[in-house]
């Protein structure tokens, strides 16, 4: 499953890294930038996997890559898997006692203290969408659930259906 949309965040992040390889300052990149381009955001592709993204996306096989075939790339590189081991790496944050779920007021003391700023009606709000089970708390696979769907717009089966196991994503 394949990205359908990015933060303006990582928006920004792949259009800096993008302009530091566009060296002609025209818009592409070459094939062979790819390669360190990517590299250079953490993801390590080998010759085959670049070469089979280059055919993907490089449709008038002229070496050169625009920023949207580069982001066409970036969203098949980032799975839902990978997006749920960095919400795993959120939920850890939240859970300031590591006890496995985060309480109404971890939740509260973070998204009202830290980056954007909440207002306590936002807040109430997230945490209706969030508490699945009303139990006045959230687990992993709720904040999860919860990322995903205001993220990027993706559920994920209660099963754990997908490339990983709840179990395998949490302990990542």
């Amino acid at each position: 499953m394949e990205r359908q949309h990015f933060t303006r965040e990582e928006l920004e992040h792949y259009q800096e890294a993008f302009k530091m390889y566009d060296t002609n300052d025209n818009g592409f990149i070459t094939t062979k930038d790819l390669g360190p381009l990517i590299r250079s955001l953490g993801q390590n592709p080998n010759e085959s996997e670049l070469a089979e993204m280059i055919n993907e996306v490089d449709s008038d096989k002229n070496g050169l890559l625009d920023f949207s075939e580069f982001l066409k790339i970036m969203a098949k590189k980032m799975t839902w898997e990978h997006m749920a081991k960095e919400i795993n790496e959120a939920f850890r944050v939240f859970d300031r006692d590591k006890n496995g779920y985060i309480s109404a007021d971890e939740l509260r003391h973070q998204v009202t203290t830290v980056g954007d700023k909440l207002t306590q009606e936002e807040v109430t709000d997230l945490l209706c969408v969030a508490d699945q089970n009303g139990d006045g708390f959230i687990d992993y696979r709720e904040f999860t659930r919860m990322m995903l769907n205001l993220g990027v717009g993706y559920d994920i089966a209660e099963d754990g259906t997908g490339s990983a196991t709840w179990d395998q994503l949490y302990s990542a």
